[in-house]
């Protein structure tokens, strides 16, 4: 052991230290207690340790338990916010003809919208006639079935914008290309294949040109963003159609049929969805016309929208002083107005029962031949194609004559409710129509006949119709 006094080591059984004289006793008895205090302390803290740990565990226990609870409150609130929002959709079982009719509407409410359609004529035939075809009839006649004509068109209704690309093909071979750009400036077109320069005019510089020519003002550029804003009239943004939903359903869900995971091509795109396919012939389309005639005839709001649509016309007249270069009274204006008047009355001579008459005398029994196939393609709750095959097939019973036709007409929804890029006025290389001289004029028709001559001799379509006619 350790002497106190020293700190050097010395024997258990002395009872004084050799060296300084402290007594031995009093340091065991110092070291006992010592390490008592350190046993103690030792137990206390690991006591408390372990008290600690239990505690820990405890409160670990309720952590995750808190944890747990917060995210099912959360999962709980999401899920009630979105049965809140979408709850119809959710918990409602969709039939197919809601989900079409949706869809469609959907395309047609659309603020902006880009689509591409192709149509052509398949077949098209006249047989058995009183006469014989010309060389003419019968060239032009194959021409038709060789014309397709595609376009590509942009509207933003918010925007006051719109523009159409129209390609005119020939034999799978593109005859001629236009287009066309309008906005609450002006208007403007352009065809790249005659001419590549574009030519516009603004609404502003045409009022002023109609002014000089005829006496009439126009502010033409506040009929075109009427135009564009019809769909935002009160009237029309508070139409309910049930009514009118629940006749087309009627008479269009058990016609309708369903195909999972379909596809088709158009412009050398494929658009994938379920394809849904309504096949109408002449007298069903009748009947859905008719039945719908029947509730617009007996529809107030039909009424008001028309009047609505009217008013916002005259008081654009009134607000530009327009109206002063009509030739037009306050009289004829007030009675323009009041159109309901002249609508209701309307109303009351085409009863359900004349409606029901008038359907009547129209069905043919006799004419199967005319029919419309319909494809739509729904991807989701979105339409994305829609694909009409219309045929005509008409027998004459008394000289044995018919006629064949049938049209095709494809279309893509490229995109709805987003933004669109124009093309635009091209002011800095376009030419501005009020300004072009008549030697501008004269240089524009000289290129385009140039254009149209090359046009005749390179475009393969154009030689083989031109051998037709000279062999």
């Amino acid at each position: 052991m350790v002497c106190k006094g020293c700190n050097e080591d010395i024997s258990n059984e002395v009872s004084y230290c050799p060296k300084c004289g402290e007594e031995v006793s009093k340091t065991i008895e110092e070291n006992i207690a010592m390490s008592s205090i350190f046993d103690n302390s030792q137990e206390i803290v690991e006591g408390d340790h372990a008290l600690g740990t239990d505690n820990a565990q405890e409160n670990n226990k309720k952590f995750k338990k808190s944890i747990t609870s917060i995210v099912f409150a959360c999962l709980f609130i999401v899920a009630i916010t979105i049965v809140g929002v979408f709850g119809r959709d959710l918990l409602i079982r969709k039939d197919p003809i809601d989900i079409l009719m949706a869809s469609n509407l959907k395309v047609a409410n659309a603020d902006q919208i880009e689509v591409t359609n192709i149509v052509q004529i398949n077949d098209f035939e006249l047989g058995n006639l009183m006469y014989d075809y010309s060389q003419m009839e019968l060239l032009v006649m194959n021409m038709l079935k060789d014309i397709q004509i595609r376009s590509h068109q942009k509207i933003d209704y918010s925007g006051n914008k719109m523009e159409v690309d129209l390609i005119v093909a020939l034999r799978n071979n593109d005859l001629l290309s236009v287009n066309l750009y309008l906005d609450n400036t002006g208007v403007a077109f352009q065809v790249p294949t005659l001419y590549e320069k574009q030519f516009y005019i603004t609404w502003d510089t045409l009022s002023y040109m109609i002014k000089d020519e005829t006496g009439m003002q126009l502010t033409l550029d506040q009929y075109i963003s009427t135009v564009f804003d019809i769909k935002n009239t009160k009237s029309i943004k508070n139409f309910k159609g049930d009514t009118y939903s629940n006749v087309i359903k009627d008479v269009l869900e058990n016609l309708l049929i369903v195909t999972k995971g379909e596809s088709i091509e158009i412009n050398n795109k494929t658009i994938k969805g379920d394809k849904y396919t309504l096949d109408l012939d002449y007298n069903q389309i009748m009947a859905l016309s008719i039945s719908l005639l029947e509730i617009a005839i007996e529809d107030e709001q039909i009424i008001v929208i028309i009047e609505d649509i009217m008013n916002r016309f005259i008081d654009v007249l009134e607000d530009t002083g327009d109206i002063n270069y009509l030739p037009i009274d306050r009289d004829s204006l007030n009675n323009i107005r009041e159109i309901g008047n002249e609508l209701k009355i309307i109303q009351e001579m085409y009863s359900p029962d004349l409606l029901n008459l008038y359907f009547d005398s129209q069905l043919v029994d006799d004419l199967p031949g005319i029919n419309y196939l319909y494809d739509f393609y729904i991807k989701g709750n979105d339409l994305k194609a829609i694909s009409l095959l219309s045929t005509i097939s008409v027998e004459n019973p008394y000289d044995g004559s018919y006629i064949f036709l049938e049209i095709e007409s494809l279309t893509n929804i490229e995109s709805i409710n987003k933004n669109i890029n124009f093309s635009g006025i091209d002011k800095v290389n376009g030419h501005n129509i009020s300004e072009l001289t008549d030697e501008d004029m004269e240089n524009i028709m000289f290129e385009v006949q140039m254009k149209l001559f090359s046009l005749l001799l390179i475009n393969p379509s154009l030689q083989e119709i031109m051998g037709e006619l000279i062999f």
